[in-house]
């Protein structure tokens, strides 16, 4: 059973701002130009992610690793534009005069994501982190603030142990990745992840069988750490369709009564991956390992004659 887990065009465009940004720094070390993506492709598959689902317009650099392309799959997708808009049209009729563009903007982002995963009865991805209820709260009108602030509540963060490889093994060996993907234990810790979707089953238990096969591939592949992972779930009611997302007004909240009664009938949960450490990490270490190849050389101060 495959573990699939989509990644928007919003969070393939934060990983190129991150990227870019990245070897803004590298260059002024005398660094190589670095390619991110290939990276996080690795370290998500690595944390039980064994196929990536991209839009199929997706332009950015994947990777040249044969063991990571099998596993990263380009799908149709909702037009961004119309799903965006949704949102847009929604916050633009709700706003308070105080708002600004930049006083929503995280917000429009989570709202569009969360559309975007109703749509697609997919597990997310996500690099940047849900947005605060006190960061929208003061621009917003109450019949709309109140609703939203509920639908962020009730998403239940749910702690996991999750395999990961060492970054400073991941930047340069693919090998080392090979030999885990290819095991037998990995494909149980899939399986193991694939058990938070059912509503049916208990989140604890879950959690355990995740626990326990990230156990079992840490004893035998000794680059593989055990770290702690957090993932937003979202488990669907009548109540809550009802009154959280039926208290969404317009043409989103309509969508949104529509796809989330999809997963309640289906008995199945949403969840959303929280990697939005993950970036920072890859960026940080690469960086102090090309300042340790290179490091910045002080100028040199003639002594007084």
């Amino acid at each position: 059973m495959a573990r699939s887990a989509f990644i928007s065009p919003l969070q393939l465009f934060s990983l190129a701002v991150n990227n870019q940004a990245h070897n803004d720094a590298l260059a002024e070390v005398g660094g190589e130009e670095f390619e991110l993506v290939p990276i996080v492709c690795s370290s998500l598959i690595q944390s039980g992610l064994d196929q990536l689902l991209l839009p199929e317009k997706a332009t950015l650099k994947l990777t040249s690793n044969p063991s990571i392309e099998k596993r990263i799959k380009k799908i149709e997708v909702p037009s961004f534009e119309k799903t965006s808009l949704l949102v847009s049209e929604l916050l633009r009729e709700n706003k308070l005069p105080n708002a600004t563009h930049e006083s929503t903007i995280w917000l429009w982002a989570f709202l569009v994501e969360f559309l975007y995963a109703l749509q697609l009865r997919q597990p997310m991805v996500s690099f940047f982190k849900p947005p605060a209820p006190e960061s929208f709260l003061p621009y917003l009108k109450t019949e709309i603030a109140i609703p939203i602030q509920n639908l962020l509540k009730s998403f239940n963060p749910v702690d996991l142990d999750v395999a990961t490889q060492s970054l400073s093994i991941s930047l340069r060996d693919a090998t080392v990745f090979e030999n885990i993907v290819c095991d037998n234990l990995y494909d149980r810790y899939v399986v193991a992840h694939s058990g938070l979707d059912d509503s049916s089953r208990k989140i604890q238990t879950a959690q355990a069988d995740i626990a326990s096969a990230s156990k079992n591939i840490a004893r035998r592949h000794n680059t593989i750490r055990i770290e702690s992972a957090t993932i937003g779930m979202l488990t669907f009611s009548s109540k809550f369709i009802d009154t959280v997302l039926g208290g969404i007004p317009g043409k989103l909240g309509q969508e949104l009564v529509v796809r989330a009664d999809e997963y309640l009938q289906d008995r199945q949960r949403l969840v959303i991956y929280q990697y939005d450490e993950l970036v920072s990490k890859i960026t940080a270490t690469n960086y102090l390992s090309k300042l340790a190849q290179n490091p910045i050389q002080k100028p040199t101060v003639n002594p007084k004659s």
